[in-house]
């Protein structure tokens, strides 16, 4: 029987994904049913699907990713907060049988489960299972072995990783090692969201962009466990790689990309960033990623912050055209929420924003502007392609140097009372002063190798000096005492 709520018939298409998801039962629930109700993503999870496919079918595939997008970011920021933990799909509590685990994390798996297959394969084998299965109950383990059989796809790995265990894994491209000759290592990285293991048989489509908008599709890279390794042959020297560039698995990360050819605002919501973009002087790539992970730990204990438990990416081809801020939003009042505990016992000042290019490279302290106290957000003046945190500062801790490994900076006398002089073994652009909180205090341009800055002016106190090649790339992030 499939009933609909009398205020739902309006004769306007405002219910019509209620409609798809409740004519979905005929087929999800009804004509085959889950065998027991902590399993009941086998009837809800493809019915909320179904919402998503129609939109697919009757409107555009670009309004089907929308809602896949939509519900994505919905289930990472919501899940464990709507239902009280992470459970497995095949074992849901009976207080939670018809909950978000249920109904948005099942339609999500749905969707990863048919790029698994594949278009053909995944409509062609749950056509079988509604033929094999009609007018009976099915458990999860006996639904993924028949849809093995039928497509000669070992879904056992894809069972473990999404239906028989709680969480999400999360995928990124480590790095990408220049071989010469148009030859690159590819290193490829598995972390975990609430999941006690890693993944197996992940199958993953690879995208790397250059100079241009220059772009390269790897499809269907395969690897287990924690990383995994590819040799490509790419005809253009890639500014940055990508994993799952289509958004075909619902990983451990709200990514969104989006071509940037006009000065304006740009508000990411569901990744919780803004950007802002003054001058851009052709069309961009740009790729902006919320990862559900934890930031990695520093490469030293010098510089002692408690960083936060996701971090943002922020890449896009061609930054020497490119002039842009962001705004990265936080949330401390949520007791569920990801930032909650990020502050606990640290005064609201000690808030800061840390950056790195990538993971070869180590987190710095960034200037930034900060709104808010509970809520708002840091902004930072000067956008650069890399990565972002949160991270509070323990004013117990010390503070000490760091320069990349790549540049020799001098920075003498310090401790100073008037004249810092800066010695580099390149060219600086610019060199940027803040207090340990993060608040900036200087700005100059500088355009040698050899400059010198009047701190005469400061109060006594450690401050940080954070040094910029010509490419904008910070070399180093340092400390200096003003006596």
């Amino acid at each position: 029987n499939i009933a609909y709520p009398l205020w739902a018939i309006d004769g306007e298409l405002n219910y019509e994904s209620l409609y798809a998801h409740e004519l979905a039962h005929s087929w999800f629930g009804n004509l085959v049913t889950c065998q027991r109700a902590q399993e009941m993503w086998i009837n809800e999870g493809f019915a909320r699907y179904s919402e998503a496919l129609t939109k697919e079918f009757i409107y555009s595939k670009a309004q089907y990713y929308n809602e896949i997008s939509n519900l994505h970011a919905s289930v990472l920021k919501k899940l464990h907060s709507n239902d009280g933990g992470y459970y497995a799909l095949n074992n849901i509590p009976s207080d939670v049988t018809y909950g978000t685990h249920s109904y948005d994390k099942g339609g999500l798996i749905v969707h990863n489960l048919r790029n698994y297959l594949g278009d053909s394969l995944f409509f062609s084998s749950i056509k079988a299972y509604f033929d094999q299965y009609a007018f009976q109950n099915v458990n999860s383990e006996e639904l993924t072995a028949f849809l093995s059989n039928h497509t000669g796809v070992n879904l056992g790995s894809f069972y473990e990783a999404w239906i028989n265990r709680p969480g999400f894994p999360h995928f990124s491209i480590d790095s990408i090692i220049n071989e010469g000759n148009h030859q690159y290592t590819i290193y490829i990285r598995q972390r975990l969201f609430h999941s006690p293991d890693f993944a197996d048989d992940n199958h993953l489509d690879l995208t790397f962009f250059g100079s241009g908008m220059q772009r390269f599709d790897y499809p269907n890279f395969t690897f287990s466990g924690e990383f995994g390794e590819a040799h490509l042959s790419i005809p253009f020297e890639p500014q940055f790689g990508v994993v799952d560039y289509d958004n075909k698995v619902c990983d451990a990360l709200i990514d969104i990309n989006k071509k940037i050819k006009n000065t304006n605002t740009y508000n990411f919501d569901n990744a919780d960033v803004s950007i802002f973009v003054n001058a851009v002087d052709d069309t961009c790539q740009f790729r902006i990623e919320h990862n559900y992970v934890n930031a990695d730990p520093f490469k030293s204990d010098i510089i002692r912050y408690r960083l936060n438990k996701h971090y943002w990416r922020i890449e896009y081809t061609d930054p020497e055209i490119v002039k842009a801020y962001a705004r990265f939003q936080y949330d401390f009042s949520n007791s569920n929420g990801i930032d909650y505990d990020l502050m606990e016992n640290l005064p609201n000042d000690s808030l800061v924003l840390l950056y790195r290019r990538n993971c070869a490279d180590d987190w710095h302290l960034v200037p930034f502007i900060k709104n808010g106290q509970k809520t708002g957000y840091l902004e930072c003046d000067s956008l650069m392609p890399g990565e972002y945190t949160l991270a509070g500062k323990d004013y117990n801790a010390n503070i000490d140097n760091f320069s990349s490994s790549a540049h020799k900076i001098n920075i003498y006398p310090n401790p100073s009372t008037e004249i810092v002089k800066i010695e580099s073994t390149e060219s600086v652009s610019k060199v940027e002063i803040f207090d340990i909180s993060g608040r900036k205090i200087r700005k100059e341009n500088a355009s040698s190798d050899n400059f010198s800055i009047n701190i005469s002016d400061l109060p006594s106190g450690i401050y940080i000096i954070n040094i910029f090649n010509n490419k904008k790339e910070l070399i180093s992030s340092s400390k200096i005492a003003k006596q």
